[in-house]
Order: C-alpha cells, then sequence, then structure tokens
C-alpha cells in the first residue's frame, strides 16, 4: 500500500528545492569516498547527534544518511527525527484557484521580510491538479482533479506516499471538511473527514490494522433540528492545532466544531464572549497561532479583536491583540495602486477577512473581498498595516508546512 512516488518525478509536481537530479547517486557516492568520516569516531555519538539534527532534512536524507551505516540508522530513529522536526523552520504556503470548473489550483511559498513589512512569493512547483486540503508534521494531506474520490498522503522529502481507499460516504472531495492530524498515544497518524451532517463523520487510521475507513458520530443528536445551518453550507477543511486538534466552522453565531484525534470524538466549542455580545457568525474567522487556536473577530468598520483559546478543554478565551484604526500607521506599496480598488484609504476593517499569524504572532495578514483583491500585513507590536496587490488568484488558503523526515 505504501508506494514511494516514483512517478512523481516531473518538475511540475516536486520543488524545486526537492529535486534530486541535481545530484546522481554515482556522482554523491564517489564524493562520499572523499570524505573524512573516520574523524567522526573520535566524537561522543551525543555530539553527532547534536550537529546532524541541525541540518536541513532534505540533505539528511539526500547525503548525510548515506555516509555511512551508524549515521543511517541514527538519522532513521524516532528521537532523532522528532529533534530534527522541532529544528526545523516552518514555512508558509498559500493556496489559490486558478480557475473553479474545472478546478486547478495554484501554490506558492511565502516569504516574509525580516527588517521590513515586506514579502515575496516563489512557486512550491505542485501539479495545477494537486489541492493542499492540510499539512501535519510536514506530510502534506492532497486531493487531486485528476483523481476524484481519492485522497494521498505524502511526504515530498523522502518521496514517500500513500493513497487512502475511497471513504465509505463515496465523497468525491470537492466540497468536504478533510485534515490529517497525529494521534500522540498510538503514535499513528489519523484522517478525519467530514462530507454530511447526517453519515459522513469517518476517521481513517494510516498503518492501521483493518485499512478501513469508521464511521464515528457527530456533534448533534438531532442533527435536523439542532444543526446550525441549512442544506446549502458545504463544510471546509478545519484548522489544525498542535498537529492534533481540529476546529471546523459551522455558520452558527454560538459555537463551532471540534475533534480531538486521540478521542476520536466531535464536540461543540463556544466562540468568546466578546464585550457581553454574541458573536455574528459572518463577522469572524479561525486561524492557527503558534499551536494554539486563534479567532479574528470583525468588531466593526475601525476595529478587530483577536481571541486566543488558551485553554482547549477548558474553552478558556483571552483577547490577544485589538486593530484599531485610529491609532494604526496605515501605507501602501508601489504596486498597490494597480489593485481593482483604487482607493488607497484605510480599508473598513469589517470587510477584511484574515488568512493566519505569521511569525510568532508579530504579523498578521488579510486579504479584501469583492473588488478588494489587494493583501494586507499589519504589525502588531508597531500598529503598521501595508498594502499590497494580490499576484495570487482567488487566494483562500494559507497553510504553516515544514520539511521534515516524518513518515507513518
Amino acid at each position: 500500500m505504501w508506494n514511494a512516488i516514483a512517478e512523481i518525478g516531473d518538475s511540475e509536481f516536486i520543488p524545486e528545492e526537492f529535486d534530486v537530479t541535481e545530484r546522481t547517486k554515482d556522482t554523491f557516492s564517489s564524493n562520499i569516498k572523499s570524505i573524512e568520516v573516520k574523524y567522526f569516531h573520535y566524537l561522543p555519538e551525543g555530539i553527532v547527534f547534536d550537529i546532524l539534527v541541525k541540518v536541513a532534512a532534505r540533505h539528511l536524507h539526500e547525503d548525510f544518511r548515506l555516509v555511512c551505516k551508524a549515521w543511517k540508522e541514527m538519522i532513521s530513529t524516532s528521537d532523532f527525527i522528532s529533534a530534527n522536526a522541532i529544528q526545523t523552520k516552518p514555512i508558509l504556503l498559500v493556496q489559490g484557484v486558478n480557475s473553479r470548473d474545472p478546478p486547478r489550483f495554484n501554490v506558492k511559498e511565502l516569504e516574509l521580510s525580516e527588517k521590513q513589512l515586506h514579502y515575496r512569493l516563489r512557486d512550491f512547483g505542485l501539479s495545477r491538479f494537486i489541492c493542499i486540503r492540510c499539512s501535519c508534521n510536514g506530510l502534506l494531506l492532497v486531493s487531486d482533479v485528476k483523481k476524484p474520490g481519492v485522497l494521498e498522503a505524502m511526504n515530498l522529502v523522502t518521496k514517500c506516499c500513500v493513497t487512502l481507499p475511497k471513504c465509505p460516504s463515496d465523497c468525491p472531495h470537492l466540497h468536504c471538511g478533510v485534515a490529517l492530524g497525529y494521534d500522540s498515544r498510538t503514535k499513528k497518524y489519523k484522517v478525519v473527514h467530514v462530507y454530511a451532517d447526517l453519515f459522513g463523520f469517518e476517521i481513517f487510521t494510516i498503518g492501521g490494522s483493518d485499512n478501513e475507513w469508521k464511521r464515528v458520530c457527530g456533534p448533534w443528536k438531532d442533527a435536523h433540528h439542532e444543526r446550525p445551518f441549512d442544506l446549502n453550507f458545504y463544510w471546509s477543511n478545519p484548522i489544525l492545532t498542535n498537529e492534533r486538534f481540529m476546529h471546523w466552522f459551522v455558520d452558527s453565531d454560538d459555537y463551532f466544531i471540534s475533534m480531538d484525534v486521540s478521542e476520536e470524538k466531535f464536540f461543540k466549542m463556544r466562540l468568546p464572549a466578546g464585550c457581553g455580545k454574541a458573536i455574528n457568525r459572518h463577522k469572524y474567522h479561525l486561524m492557527e497561532f503558534d499551536g494554539n487556536l486563534a479567532l479574528a473577530q470583525n468588531v466593526s468598520p475601525t476595529q478587530i479583536d483577536i481571541w486566543i483559546l488558551g485553554d482547549f478543554h477548558g474553552q478558556d478565551w483571552f483577547k490577544q491583540h485589538s486593530i484599531l484604526a485610529e491609532s494604526t500607521k496605515y501605507t501602501t506599496s508601489t504596486d498597490s495602486s494597480s489593485c481593482k480598488n483604487r482607493e488607497n484609504g484605510f480599508p473598513n476593517l469589517s470587510k477584511l477577512v484574515p488568512l493566519g499569524i505569521i511569525k510568532n504572532g508579530e504579523v498578521l495578514m488579510f486579504t479584501g473581498t469583492g473588488t478588494n483583491s489587494c493583501i494586507y500585513l499589519y504589525k502588531t507590536n508597531r500598529r503598521e498595516m501595508k498594502k499590497f496587490k494580490l499576484t495570487v488568484k482567488n487566494l483562500e488558503t494559507l497553510i504553516p508546512h515544514r520539511s521534515t523526515l516524518c513518515h507513518w
């Protein structure tokens, strides 16, 4: 069932940084002979571990594990893989939709400037038919337009991929919510799929003994009367926090739906009480923030509040930050004049859609709605907002991702 994705060798799918054609095995084997590995025999194993664990996963897989048997065994241990993953600096992937009928996707890697409020995008190299549904510990869960009803989990560093069997609901995976999570108790990865409120709550354990999807109970005892949405509602991919907790927006003024993949149970999570008033279902968005769940509330045309879920099981929220129009320094980039929205004045904050919180909470990223096809970056410590031209068509998702050696 597990197979190396040798067939995915085209440059359209494999990102440039993962290109294994830069160095052939024969060339690398000849270079190994010139490496004075013998000097490392005099170093304690712990020191070698501490040195190698700081090396990028791609180089570990392509180069360092081939140096000698001892290094290969060390690099293959779960302790080493976990320690290396922690050392890895996460990247940010932005995913847009080039066309919807038929669907075509565009994935870019976003790089923020360290010194100023600016960013640049570079191609990530995925096929335009591939849609990233989730990233967990360096593993990507994807669907492919050319393979309706098929989900795949893959590691682009190790070139390993597993194709999941079709789910019981026979979902084509076009309008559903699905994500990959890690069960720290069983050390297994699980795919959670929500297709419809009556029969579409399903879980698949990668590497499980039965190799089958399992249906689980949803959060409502009587879905016809309890659900907060109508039949026109489409589930979206959940927000994944701490690689284990999943959160779905369900068009409610009172709650959203969460799951702990270890417990395999859905339950309702209360929204924060904003100044004693209920939060309008059309005025908030869920995001991931440094392993925690964040909620951005569009309070008014001049205010956005950022809430953090401090205690998952206790459902305790605290307000992290407020964006206030009167205290925000606003600038525009040189390319923002080409936005469809010709007005470069301060935006209506009630119409901005938050995409994510990045750089450990230092920067918030928003996009406009309707004719305002621009990007807004907000620096929390300086209370500065800057407007940019949107270069990714129909930008929908901001995905934190790490390059790791993790496997199932």
